[in-house]
């Protein structure tokens, strides 16, 4: 036995602080792939708006008639993960619920569901109808609303506007 010899202590401890700082390495690498896809979000952002003031028939409205706004959000996803837009919500109201009798007083412009792809910008139409003296049930020029854009995730996402 007194002809082996083996590696000096000090070569071992280099080779095993290396592999462990190897081991370490490949499994925080591993662990950040993980986590990521359990921590993806949705988040969208009204960057801007453009309102305009006419006829909503001259505006492009689909089914409305009358005086009104024709609203285009630009909804941008900063999140990490694709949103959907399942509905809008004007004052703690669906978008659908403006009604006076049969007549529509609030529409979609855009098609719903909306689809918001990671990173990208998306406009939203939405039409507004002023408020006759018929009803009251529209909206008037200079009142603060507050735009909801629900999601398929089950988030809402708040914009205050004044109609002007």
């Amino acid at each position: 036995m007194g002809n082996k010899k083996a590696i000096s202590p000090v070569v071992a401890t280099v080779i095993l602080v290396a592999v462990t700082i190897v081991v370490a390495v490949a499994v925080s690498y591993w662990m950040g792939s993980i986590a990521g896809l359990y921590t993806r979000f949705e988040k969208l952002e009204i960057t801007s708006y453009t309102m305009t003031k006419d006829n909503v028939e001259t505006l492009g409205a689909p089914s409305l008639t009358g005086k009104g706004w024709k609203i285009t959000l630009y909804v941008k996803n900063s999140g990490s993960l694709d949103s959907t837009i399942t509905s809008l919500v004007v004052n703690n109201k669906p978008l659908d619920s403006y009604i006076v009798g049969t007549n529509k007083r609030a529409e979609f412009g855009t098609q719903t569901p909306i689809s918001v792809k990671t990173g990208m910008t998306e406009p939203v139409t939405i039409y507004l109808l002023e408020d006759d003296a018929n009803n009251k049930v529209g909206f008037t020029a200079g009142t603060t609303i507050e735009v909801k854009l629900h999601t398929a995730g089950n988030m809402d996402f708040p914009q205050m506007m004044t109609l002007s």
